[in-house]
């Protein structure tokens, strides 16, 4: 017999999947770190020519506000998580899945400013849409089939949307 004792392995605990709106927020933060590396290294280029292009370094310094941005939205989302479940009102920082008169579904995560990007969260591309535009001020504090009506674009159009998601 032996006189050592055999420990049982420890149990590994679950890494939780991140719910769709924490992917949004890091695909959207991503794509923002990027364009900031990338306006560094213009920076830095210019730098390297001997002259400094004070566009790239203000182009730099946005990013820089846009990542302490994101990062203040992170940390209230975290402290509002629990009344968002309770309450399913769509906030800054949401993901909703809405669908148009036609029947057309659409994927929109809500974030600060900067519309026109696209993310991927779980296989799917959203858009991302700005609270401030007329759109997301008709989407926050909605909840999962309310019907918001909305100007698209500067031709004036107006769309219907169902929400049939917050995420």
């Amino acid at each position: 017999m032996s006189d050592s004792l055999s420990a049982a392995p420890a149990p590994t605990a679950a890494v939780p999947t991140p719910s769709p709106r924490a992917q949004a927020f890091e695909a959207f933060r991503t794509l923002i770190k990027k364009e900031e590396e990338a306006a560094q290294r213009r920076v830095d280029q210019s730098k390297d020519g001997g002259f400094v292009d004070q566009g790239h370094e203000a182009a730099r310094g946005v990013q820089e506000r846009r990542l302490l941005t994101l990062d203040a939205i992170r940390d209230q989302a975290i402290k509002t998580r629990e009344a968002i479940a309770a309450g399913a009102l769509i906030t800054l920082g949401n993901t909703v899945d809405v669908e148009g008169e036609k029947g057309e579904r659409k994927n929109i995560y809500l974030i600060p400013n900067g519309e026109g990007r696209k993310i991927k969260v779980q296989g799917t591309e959203h858009a991302c849409v700005s609270v401030i535009s007329p759109l997301g001020r008709e989407l926050v504090g909605k909840e999962e089939g309310d019907v918001v009506v909305t100007q698209l674009g500067t031709r004036g159009q107006i769309a219907e949307f169902e929400i049939i998601e917050i995420l």
